[in-house]
């Protein structure tokens, strides 16, 4: 354990850990992209409807929003699906004990299944994802850890969120 830790938590990932926020852990530069694509169409289809007096172009729309929403949900499963997968390799025991800390370098990790640990620094946090029992801390390539919150108070949960952002100004807070 490091010595000068702030804000030291633990918990267990499992499958039902990825179940539950497999929602959070999918954001990222394909969905940005997606979203101003949409944004794009809608825009120009609404905007060519007024210039042209035309209803067609709204057929367009609703024919790309037709596709657009099942093909948002069906990749939201697949990448949960993905990662499930991806833990079942990598723990045949279906289940991971984490250990986690704030450091003044960064969120330092310690995997107790494996024997692992290692440390993000504050500078890589893009997002956290505020979760029901854990913050989910991604950095800009998509890799992530938790802190997890069952065991913190209203207050100690505050204070963390608070030094999370503080120490990664940048880092943008979802819910």
């Amino acid at each position: 354990m490091i010595d000068n830790a702030l804000f030291v938590t633990s918990g267990t990932l499992d499958e039902a850990f990825f179940h539950e926020n497999a929602k959070y852990m999918l954001t990222g530069k394909f969905n940005r992209k997606r979203l101003i694509l949409a944004a794009a169409v809608t825009a120009l289809c609404v905007g060519e409807a007024f210039w042209f007096r035309s209803w067609a172009f709204m057929w367009i729309l609703l024919a790309y929003w037709a596709t657009y929403i099942p093909f948002t949900l069906w990749y939201r499963k697949s990448a949960a699906k993905t990662s499930i997968k991806r833990f079942q390799e990598t723990y045949s025991q279906g289940k991971c004990e984490l250990t986690t800390a704030c450091t003044p370098e960064g969120v330092w990790t310690e995997n107790h299944t494996s024997g692992g640990s290692g440390t993000i620094g504050y500078e890589h946090l893009h997002t956290m994802a505020v979760a029901d029992h854990a913050y989910i801390l991604l950095t800009k390539a998509g890799q992530y850890t938790v802190c997890f919150t069952d065991a913190l108070s209203q207050q100690e949960k505050a204070d963390l969120r608070a030094y999370l952002c503080e120490k990664a100004p940048k880092m943008k807070v979802i819910r």
